[in-house]
């Protein structure tokens, strides 16, 4: 490994340090997601016992990106408060996770007193039965009541059903920008309460 190589993974670990540590510290102002069930299906936070079904929809929905130990180390401590689940619940007592939406903190949300949806993913299966816009209004509600003044997201121009949910809820458009990786076009969008 060449010199530039190895300062880039270094680089990339320190972030993902800080990353942790500014997260778990603005976490303590957070409260507990709090728990809804609504048609079978329960909204509630994050619980470690999830770990295995939350990687599992998140690498389905999100082009096989792995759910990293450094996100699994950090939701099992602020996952209570950050990381919404949604559990779907059959009449002998089966459950299975259909749904997640997952916040953070970046440092434009510091300075803007946001949060920042990270990702929201629904199974396909699930779709078109309102679940994405639920998770979101539970977002805000818990939110607001840890005296944010919003939620930020940022998602593609493609993405028509997250776009539809976003705006349904009140999210609007405040920038589109080309993402450097993918060339894609997406907005950054704010929610403000």
């Amino acid at each position: 490994m060449d010199g530039e190589m190895m300062l880039a993974k270094i680089k990339s670990k320190l972030s993902g340090f800080v990353f942790a540590a500014r997260n778990l510290s603005a976490a303590r102002r957070l409260v507990k997601i709090t728990s809804e069930e609504v048609d079978g299906l329960l909204f509630r936070g994050y619980s470690s016992s999830d770990v295995e079904a939350i990687t599992k929809i998140y690498q389905q929905l999100n082009e096989g990106a792995a759910f990293s130990w450094m996100l699994r180390s950090l939701y099992s401590h602020i996952g209570r408060r950050c990381l919404l689940v949604v559990e779907q619940r059959d009449a002998v007592g089966t459950s299975k996770i259909v749904g997640m939406n997952m916040y953070y903190l970046n440092q434009r949300d510091i300075k803007e007193n946001t949060i920042h949806e990270g990702f929201i993913g629904v199974l396909p299966e699930m779709g078109g039965r309102g679940i994405a816009t639920k998770m979101r209004q539970t977002a805000i509600n818990n939110f607001k009541l840890a005296g944010f003044s919003g939620i930020s997201s940022r998602i593609s121009l493609n993405n028509t059903a997250s776009l539809m949910s976003a705006k349904k809820i009140g999210f609007q458009p405040v920038e589109e920008y080309q993402e450097p990786s993918t060339g894609e076009k997406r907005y950054y969008m704010i929610c403000k309460f």
